[in-house]
């Protein structure tokens, strides 16, 4: 089955995948495909053959039925869902109402919906992204789902122990973008790239990154040189490996019509882009799908592609030293 738009986080050694749109004969477009509100996990903790990967769906009812949203385990057993295009199942797509809370103990999992302008949660929005660092989920970018284009430039952090959404600064980062990825390293800073700018209606180049010091709660800019920088795009999957190098393939062109095959490494400490071209050859033209790090090995799942390729697929690099 195909399924893109959908959200993942990990938890320990098992990945969760929520929602998204599915595809089961290949019979519908890019938006018009349904919602699923179906919630699957994958445990890493033994190996398995990718040509019949063990997911495994979760008895867990009643979920948002949401697609280009994002959900982000803040603990072992609690992560926040947030955002999302639910299609005609929301009357009002412009509420603040679209915060659930996902608990999973073990095998087992359930939901918990929050009403309108629960713990100051901002609008509704989709294409946006949504990363953890120290149990604070921070809310970057996106647009309105009530089909303006209209896209937010202000981030938010969200502290479960309010539980409350604080917007932080803005000075200095990025416009609103939609289709980026938003990736923490373990320093304390959030990078932040690619993606479409709404206010210019232009893909943001990847010689420019924005990093957010969660430590100094301020924004600045990296300029990258050198190297192969990789064509602009939005909707790509991206995760990082190394703890200071950023893995992306994929994505599409600013109007989501032409699917990118490409794979590329941002070293952060060199600031300089090398492509990969095993990426290419694996995964084909892919948007909306998902790169997950684990140990020394990234999987990618999932997304809506061209070709014949699989729809998981794991790339293994070394680890590699500082210089």
């Amino acid at each position: 089955m195909i399924r893109w738009g959908h959200a993942a986080t990990v938890v320990g050694n098992t990945l969760y995948i929520h929602g998204g749109k599915i595809d089961q004969s290949n019979g519908y477009s890019y938006n018009s495909a349904p919602n699923t509100d179906e919630l699957l996990a994958l445990n890493f903790e033994r190996s398995f053959d990718l040509s019949s990967t063990p997911w495994t769906t979760l008895n867990a009812t009643g979920g948002p039925l949401v697609a280009f949203h994002t959900i982000t385990a803040h603990s072992t057993s609690q992560a926040l869902v947030f955002g999302g295009d639910a299609g005609t199942s929301v009357p009002l797509p412009t509420r603040n109402d679209s915060a659930w809370q996902l608990t999973i103990n073990g095998a087992s999992a359930s939901w918990t919906s929050h009403s309108e302008g629960w713990a100051d949660q901002p609008m509704r929005r989709r294409y946006h992204s949504s990363v953890v660092y120290k149990d604070i989920v921070y809310i970057i970018g996106g647009e309105r789902t009530d089909g303006s284009n209209i896209a937010f430039s202000q981030p938010y952090a969200f502290d479960s122990s309010g539980p409350t959404f604080t917007a932080i600064a803005t000075a200095d980062g990025p416009p609103g973008l939609v289709g980026h990825a938003a990736l923490a390293l373990g320093d304390g800073r959030i990078v932040v790239l690619g993606g479409l700018s709404r206010s210019t209606s232009a893909l943001l180049p990847l010689d420019t990154v924005y990093i957010y010091n969660v430590m100094q709660s301020s924004w600045s800019t990296l300029t990258i040189g050198g190297g192969s920088t990789p064509a602009p795009r939005r909707n790509f999957a991206a995760t990082v490996i190394n703890s200071d190098k950023i893995l992306i393939h994929g994505g599409a062109d600013a109007s989501c019509q032409t699917a990118l095959s490409d794979g590329a490494i941002l070293d952060l400490t060199k600031l300089q882009w090398s492509t990969v071209p095993a990426l290419s050859e694996a995964l084909g033209s892919r948007l909306d799908h998902t790169a997950v790090t684990l140990g020394t090995s990234v999987f990618f799942l999932f997304g809506e592609h061209t070709g014949t390729n699989s729809y998981e697929c794991k790339l293994t690099f070394p680890r590699l030293r500082r210089d």
